[in-house]
């Protein structure tokens, strides 16, 4: 109950204060909001349709129905008629009512979303028939930690030695962090499920997946630092501090509810922390730190059902 007045003042709250300051944006910069809103809408919501339709076709209770073609069709419309309804009535909430930039971003979206999981499976299916076999498993490789700060080090190292020019080391580093990012950022809803139902606590979540990240990430923002190198120091202080803090949010958040819904809400917790922290730097953590609390409390004592 305390739960769902929490959210029943904080979402009109938080929907104010970004209707205040999205009106306060110019009318080229905030039509550009409306179309990537909209964009990103629109390929979130095809994805999400698709790839539950193929659920069903596999695992779920629907399996029979949706092997054809018209359920299937029957299926995805009402859904997608759905979703646009709610994506309309909470950018007409926050002001963002501009039908050219709305018919652009659906334009853009729907394709992108519809053929990201068919690219997806393909690109799947090509590495596993032509990668080689070292580079198959690199993906399943986990690092000891001592050798996880040794490649930190090494790569802040290998970068200080890299020209400046054009930020070179700067893009470096971005590229270092985003292959950080792709190894070692999933955090998979099931597994953390299964361990909350056998009785492993928060902390005990936290140390099975933010060692890892802290040291291949930690190391090289401390070299950087000392270096005195601003640009790669600044890139690999905010990833380093981005990357734990947003797997925290995740696992809190699916040890509290279900994982749908806990991605939805993390999204929505870093865009009120983004918002905040642009308005009052300071609240900024205040915002994941209050969220991080919220879905550990709400997490407690959870015990999940295995699916």
């Amino acid at each position: 109950m305390s739960d769902g007045l929490t959210l029943l003042v904080l979402v009109p709250l938080l929907a104010l204060f970004a209707r205040a300051w999205l009106a306060a944006l110019p009318d080229d910069l905030r039509e550009l909001v409306v179309f990537g809103a909209t964009s990103l809408f629109a390929t979130l919501l095809a994805k999400a349709l698709i790839e539950r339709l193929w659920f069903h076709r596999t695992d779920g209770v629907l399996a029979r129905d949706a092997q054809r073609a018209d359920d299937g069709i029957a299926f995805f419309g009402p859904l997608a008629l759905a979703g646009a309804a709610v994506g309309l009535s909470v950018l007409a909430v926050l002001g963002l009512v501009d039908p050219t930039g709305m018919v652009l971003g659906v334009c853009s979206g729907l394709p992108a979303g519809a053929l990201f999981p068919f690219l997806r499976e393909h690109v799947r299916r090509w590495w596993r028939r032509f990668a080689p076999t070292g580079l198959r498993s690199l993906a399943q490789i986990r690092l000891s930690l001592p050798k996880a700060a040794a490649l930190s080090v090494m790569v802040g190292m290998v970068s200080l030695a890299l020209p400046s020019a054009h930020c070179l080391d700067a893009v470096f580093i971005g590229v270092y962090a985003l292959g950080v990012i792709l190894l070692t950022a999933q955090v998979d809803a099931r597994v953390v499920r299964y361990m909350t139902l056998v009785g492993h606590e928060g902390a005990s979540l936290l140390r099975h997946w933010l060692p890892l990240q802290l040291c291949l990430l930690g190391p090289l923002a401390i070299v950087l630092l000392l270096a005195q190198e601003p640009v790669s120091t600044t890139v690999a202080a905010i990833i380093a501090a981005a990357l734990p803090v947003v797997t925290a949010l995740r696992i809190f958040a699916y040890r509290a509810v279900s994982r749908l819904v806990g991605d939805w809400a993390v999204a929505l917790v870093i865009l009120a922390a983004v918002y905040a922290g642009l308005t009052a730097p300071p609240l900024g953590p205040v915002v994941i730190v209050a969220a991080i609390i919220w879905f550990a409390r709400r997490g407690v004592g959870f015990r999940w059902l295995l699916a």
